[in-house]
């Protein structure tokens, strides 16, 4: 106890000789929160929102094309791929919609989807009698969740039409999905795709060719990779495979090298002012505290434990840094008050990485602290009186 009572007389009479080095300190970490809260504040929404949106996941084939199951099986075994549905060519996939009993009716397109497919978010997909539909379908038809729609297609050269009663379950925003599109499950596309060409389509009893007959193809795919760090070497494995992929790439790479580049930034300043600081710390103890050298001598001439000495230093040594804090906390909310006003960014340091930050601060003192007291416990007591006049 009386290191500590020791610490706080050294405090109030010397106050300049703490508020110096923790401005120096403040100096080193001001820089350190910026970059850091630029990047949890800035770039990770960016990335988050880049990487909630399916859309900035997809992989487009350009053109219709002619897929086999092989095809469509070295296309999932590629690494990087998130979902993949196969689709008919375009007229199996252009209907009409209306609902049931009414003649009334609009054009949509059909997209087949099933379970982990990133459009459904939170939604349960479609089954063989249930449909999800855009807000576009929704609003041209009246339609509200659990009201029945009938898709409509049309075999052209004998004028028959197929009908198909599914129950919606599902709304798409239109930031999900634009336009009239109903996702299905495939059985349905490829019983229309059967139904336009002429083939019997059992299970909605409608006769024609056997289907036994037709070989399965298909025309093209819906490819999703898992994350955004996939979609570069997918369109890459893509293009080996014969295909014309496109995507987002270039907008996904950018914002993923913002996101490396701040990180990396974010690690470089944190080591170099970290070793700033620890040395403004280490410097500021040794000028304070090396002319108390007697002092301490003969405190432990008078029965002073190790325990003192160690309390004495590291009172202060925490005294600098928590100051340091407080002054590095008002530095970085008027700069961040400055960025956010010039730049109209959201600059924030999230509490979890603040309070990391202050345990990282506080625990750099106390290693600081004991490291500069077990220096100063070396102190031989004779050689230090004896160098006093």
């Amino acid at each position: 106890m009386i290191g500590l009572r020791l610490s706080l007389q050294f405090v109030r009479r010397r106050p300049l000789a703490l508020i110096v080095p923790a401005v120096a300190v403040a100096g080193c970490l001001i820089p350190i929160m910026i970059i850091w809260s630029l990047k949890a504040g800035y770039v990770e929404p960016l990335i988050t929102e880049l990487q909630s949106n399916p859309r900035n996941l997809e992989v487009r084939l350009r053109g219709d094309r002619t897929l086999t199951a092989a095809d469509i099986a070295a296309m999932i075994s590629l690494p990087g791929i998130g979902y993949i549905a196969p689709t008919t060519r375009g007229l199996a996939l252009r209907v009409f919609v209306g609902r049931p009993g009414e003649l009334s009716q609009s054009d949509a397109s059909l997209l087949p989807s099933s379970a982990g497919d990133p459009l459904l978010q939170a939604l349960e997909p479609p089954a063989g009698d249930t449909v999800i539909v855009t807000r576009d379908v929704v609003r041209d038809l009246g339609l509200k969740i659990g009201d029945m729609l009938e898709v409509r297609a049309i075999r052209y050269d004998a004028g028959d039409i197929l009908r198909i009663p599914l129950r919606v379950t599902g709304e798409l925003a239109p930031a999900t999905l634009a336009g009239r599109r109903l996702l299905v499950q495939q059985s349905i596309i490829l019983d229309i795709e059967d139904f336009v060409d002429g083939y019997a389509v059992p299970a909605h009893n409608v006769g024609g060719r056997p289907p036994s007959e037709r070989p399965r193809t298909f025309a093209n795919a819906r490819i999703y990779a898992d994350k955004l760090e996939s979609v570069t070497p997918l369109v890459r494995a893509l293009e080996d495979l014969g295909n014309v992929p496109e995507s987002d790439e270039a907008a996904i790479a950018s914002a993923l090298a913002l996101q490396s580049g701040t990180a990396m930034l974010a690690l470089i300043f944190a080591l170099t002012l970290s070793i700033g600081a620890a040395i403004s710390v280490w410097s500021a103890l040794g000028q304070a505290l090396i002319p108390q050298k007697r002092v301490v001598a003969l405190f432990r001439l008078m029965g002073g434990t190790r325990f003192d000495v160690v309390a004495f230093v590291a009172l202060i040594d925490l005294c600098i840094m928590l100051s340091a804090l407080l002054i590095a906390s008002a530095g970085y909310t008027v700069a961040r008050l400055l960025i956010e006003s010039r730049f109209h960014i959201e600059v924030h340091l999230p509490l979890q990485q603040a309070i990391a930050t202050a345990v990282a601060v506080v625990a750099a003192a106390l290693i600081i602290g004991m490291a500069f007291a077990y220096s100063f416990m070396a102190i031989d007591m004779k050689e230090a009186l004896s160098n006093e006049t």
